[in-house]
């Protein structure tokens, strides 16, 4: 099986009977022993994906355009560590996977030249991580701002998430002094997902 990591959106209503879940589930062939592990983002609900299949599912993958590969190629499981230690910026067409990521309001301005393929997944999985945290105890407001735009200033949120942030933020033990009006959702996005105490995070059996 050959393996790539993808950022994709899910599908459904989130409903009992109609959950959200992968369009993957649709790109891949099981019968063939295609699979895929992820982690989800409840705020945006997208899923940052570890798909282990043959040429055909990754050729169908790749033809939806709702579909981000997130790394290149690799020829089977065992040259995932390897290829984890890529140098971000080397990766062929790397400009347009973090314009797209962006879009997906995952902040890529961070990045810099000795950054790794695993540097990368691992803060796509620290923020889903963050979102699953929020959903988790019920904070709509967390998750709408980390729903909104990367680039949307403080005084441009609505106050009930901007109290609601604060708050979560303080009871988290993390800093909100520096935050103004003029800061960015980006910035303080960015500040919880360097700040936050997540620990390890495992996806297909490595360790981020």
């Amino acid at each position: 099986m050959k393996v790539r990591f993808y950022l994709a959106p899910q599908q459904g209503t989130g409903t009992e009977i109609d959950p959200y879940r992968s369009i993957l589930n649709d790109l891949i062939d099981v019968h063939q022993g295609d699979w895929f592990d992820e982690i989800d983002n409840p705020a945006r609900h997208i899923s940052i994906c570890c798909v282990h299949a043959l040429d055909a599912s990754h050729t169908a993958i790749l033809g939806n355009t709702q579909v981000i590969p997130v790394s290149p190629l690799f020829a089977s499981e065992a040259d995932i560590p390897t290829g984890l230690e890529t140098i971000l910026n080397s990766i062929p067409g790397i400009a347009t996977i973090k314009s797209k990521l962006e879009t997906n309001g995952i902040n890529m301005a961070w990045i810099s030249g000795s950054n790794t393929l695993k540097d990368a997944i691992r803060y796509l999985l620290k923020t889903h991580a963050i979102a699953q945290i929020a959903d988790g105890e019920g904070n709509s407001k967390v998750k709408q701002l980390i729903a909104n735009s990367l680039d949307a200033t403080v005084n441009q949120v609505p106050q009930a998430i901007r109290t609601a942030i604060r708050d979560w933020m303080q009871a988290k033990g993390l800093a909100i002094g520096r935050i103004t009006n003029a800061t960015t959702v980006r910035e303080i996005l960015h500040f919880i997902v360097s700040n936050l105490g997540i620990g390890k995070l495992r996806m297909s059996g490595e360790e981020f």
